[in-house]
């Protein structure tokens, strides 16, 4: 999955995850990095300042999306990235951290009792929320 975080507002502005893509139920999928930006677009979310979480290393083609949304930061879990997507992070002057989580229960708890849903898509191709907090 991946999370857009607002370092401005600091707020989640849009969330994403891997999905088919609209109208094809087989063969086509869209990485959870491109849904969260597209959905970011789609509620007109500011990136220019925000970081993007996300639960694997993005691939080639994302990279190119994210330095073109001008995403500043990428925070990254799983396998190392490719090569092709390093370097594009790179010439795009995106930071990147790849975390790698350890801990002894491995179910993690988000509370987010605390955000509103503005606005929710679900569909067979994934989900898309817009969410604003408080606090």
């Amino acid at each position: 999955g991946a999370c857009l975080v607002s370092k401005e507002i600091r707020r989640v502005v849009s969330v994403g995850s891997n999905g088919f893509v609209d109208g094809f139920s087989d063969g086509y999928v869209c990485c959870a990095e491109f849904n969260g930006i597209m959905s970011a677009f789609r509620y007109n979310a500011e990136l220019t300042s925000a970081t993007l979480y996300t639960t694997g290393a993005p691939c080639p083609r994302c990279a190119i999306k994210i330095v073109q949304s001008q995403i500043k930061t990428v925070i990254y879990g799983g396998h190392q990235m490719e090569r092709e997507a390093e370097k594009t992070l790179y010439w795009g002057k995106v930071a990147t951290l790849k975390y790698q989580c350890q801990t002894e229960n491995p179910i993690v708890e988000i509370d987010l009792r605390h955000l509103s849903v503005d606005q929710r898509e679900d569909t067979d191709e994934g989900t898309a929320v817009a969410v604003e907090g408080e606090g």
